[in-house]
């Protein structure tokens, strides 16, 4: 009789701990489920079969174009300042300049910001602007422009500051100085996570060249920092760069800078490349008054984006026809100009790319 007590409470003891088990298998069961699952999704293979990878980290890039002389007065004034000017961009295309962070070009000159007496020498090489010429500037979706050069001081120290004035009303920055190189005119325009330091230097009627070699330096130490040197230069009219220029591109870029693109030879200049930087010796006229010859009347527009640590160069050709510029995509003289300049480049660098609109 007792034996079969002590059997019948293990019989119910143990269906006692069986009912628990499944009790408890029922409500964990979900938790393990979803976190299976989760699992799962996270190795699982996309439609396509493949497994899904993180994002890939954002590039970091600063954009920019840039064009040589401009010059608003003289025969350019006469012709096209009673009109505000408005006919002087007529048959210019607006594509080197669009789509960049900031467009830059050289001003020949000084703005005012009160009339201007028309010149009484035709042949002057004073070149002081009225007012109106600053919607030129504007029109082209200038950003900026370099004021290292000889003509910048064409209204004397005050001229010079009534300048950069205007220009920082305008919101255009006003790059260098047409006597030294400081800190205080170097400018910097933001990109995504890069920042584009532009130089400006003037070498012409300088005893000593200013040295941007120190700035150079100094701006580098921050990596995220890309450094263009934009020279006034070299021989006007000399259609090939002179042993100074090259001397002192090298030792810029010996010292850091990415890139020198240069002007003042009114000329297109011939390009080349040094420790894989590019280095445009002139750009030639963009808006001048120099009709005496065609090679004064052509000029080039670099446009490049800096991604990481590489560079992507296209180059336009452009020309002026009664001192309007136009682009000249196919002119025999920039196809030229191309193949001199692929026989320059070093098909085994890596750190830039350049590319000729068509």
């Amino acid at each position: 009789m007792k034996r079969a007590i002590v059997l019948a409470l293990i019989s119910i003891g143990l269906a006692v701990v069986a009912a628990g088990a499944t009790l408890w298998y029922r409500a964990v069961q979900p938790t393990v489920a979803s976190d299976t699952a989760s699992v799962a999704s996270a190795t699982a293979p996309s439609s396509s079969g493949t497994v899904q990878q993180l994002p890939e980290p954002v590039a970091a890039r600063v954009s920019f174009a840039i064009a040589g002389d401009v010059m608003l007065a003289r025969n350019v004034r006469r012709t096209f300042a009673s009109d505000a000017y408005r006919d002087l961009l007529a048959h210019w295309d607006l594509r080197p300049f669009e789509g960049v962070d900031v467009a830059i070009a050289n001003l020949e000159g000084v703005l005012s910001d009160r009339a201007v007496p028309p010149e009484v020498n035709p042949h002057t090489f004073v070149f002081h602007f009225p007012p109106e010429a600053l919607g030129v500037l504007q029109q082209l979706g200038l950003g900026g422009v370099s004021l290292a050069n000889n003509h910048s001081l064409n209204a004397g120290a005050k001229g010079l500051a009534t300048t950069r004035r205007v220009l920082e009303a305008a919101q255009i920055v006003p790059i260098g100085d047409p006597q030294t190189v400081t800190q205080a005119h170097v400018a910097q325009f933001e990109g995504s996570g890069l920042t584009l330091v532009v130089i400006g230097v003037n070498t012409v009627g300088n005893i000593h060249a200013p040295d941007p070699i120190p700035l150079i330096v100094q701006y580098k130490k921050n990596p995220q920092s890309r450094v263009i040197v934009f020279p006034h230069w070299g021989v006007e009219y000399a259609p090939k760069h002179s042993v100074g220029q090259q001397q002192l591109a090298r030792a810029w870029i010996d010292a850091g800078a990415d890139a020198v693109i240069g002007a003042h030879p009114h000329v297109v200049q011939d390009m080349e490349v040094y420790r894989d930087k590019p280095i445009f010796y002139s750009l030639g006229n963009f808006i001048f008054d120099q009709m005496f010859s065609a090679e004064t009347q052509r000029g080039l527009i670099v446009k490049g984006e800096f991604v990481d640590d590489r560079l992507s160069l296209m180059i336009f050709p452009h020309e002026s026809r009664r001192m309007q510029p136009q682009l000249a995509l196919g002119a025999p003289w920039f196809l030229e100009w191309e193949k001199e300049t692929r026989r320059m480049i070093d098909r085994s660098q890596d750190t830039f790319t350049i590319e000729f609109a068509r």
